[in-house]
């Protein structure tokens, strides 16, 4: 098996996933694996940005358009993971998915700032503004005697506001829908590594587990979530 660099597509038969069959994981047949970058320092499958922009859509439908919880959105990312994109495609549930998925809803959320961020204190919530704004022009008000409107840029995006150490799969572990898909990928994780154990580091899951505080339990694996 060759090293996969940044940016580098790996085939299936070449791939930790090249014993699982088709009823196992028909999906990873019928598609290219994701591609791997480092993402603000970060080992990140670029299948996550796609969490991030369009799971995290997904979420922020729910809480800001439907008027339903963060927690429900939570709810739903896992029950997606139970069933067509994860266990029921892959045959893997990524808890890595729900990480990104989660700082998604947060991106969106804080383009007009729609509600308070759940990640940030206090403080941090007091001094924080949206990306944009739409904020009425007083000069042109007065100027063409009605109100103008105009919007206003903020700051920049920076996705190191968002991406961490969770949305590595080597960190922030998977689950497998049966034993025997496990020890499939494990046995070929371990073929490269001797020594592999999830996380692979485990400061990672420290300061994740700082991050998400009480959403911990919703985005991080439970062998993440361990301090030991």
């Amino acid at each position: 098996m060759r090293e996969v660099l940044p940016g580098q597509a790996v085939a299936l038969d070449e791939s930790i996933y090249r014993d699982l069959d088709y009823l196992e994981a028909f999906s990873v047949h019928l598609k290219e694996l994701s591609e791997w970058v480092n993402l603000a320092g970060y080992r990140v499958g670029l299948d996550k940005l796609g969490h991030f922009f369009a799971q995290g859509w997904q979420y922020f439908e729910l809480t800001a358009l439907d008027g339903e919880t963060l927690e429900r959105a939570l709810a739903l990312g896992r029950h997606q993971e139970e069933g067509r994109y994860g266990y029921l495609t892959t045959g893997i549930f990524s808890y890595a998915d729900l990480a990104a998925n989660f700082n998604g809803w947060r991106f969106w959320n804080r383009i007009l700032l729609h509600d308070r961020d759940p990640l940030g204190g206090f403080v941090e919530n007091l001094f924080l503004s949206p990306y944009v704004s739409c904020e009425i022009r007083l000069l042109e008000s007065i100027r063409q005697r009605t109100l103008v409107r105009a919007w206003r840029y903020h700051g920049n995006f920076d996705i190191a506001d968002y991406v961490d150490g969770a949305w590595d799969e080597g960190n922030n572990c998977n689950n497998y829908r049966t034993p025997i898909i496990q020890d499939k990928v494990l046995a070929r994780i371990r073929r490269i590594r001797r020594d592999y154990v999830c996380p692979m580091q485990s400061q990672a899951c420290v300061e994740a587990r700082g991050k998400y505080g009480p959403y911990a339990p919703q985005v991080l694996h439970p062998q993440c979530l361990s301090p030991g």
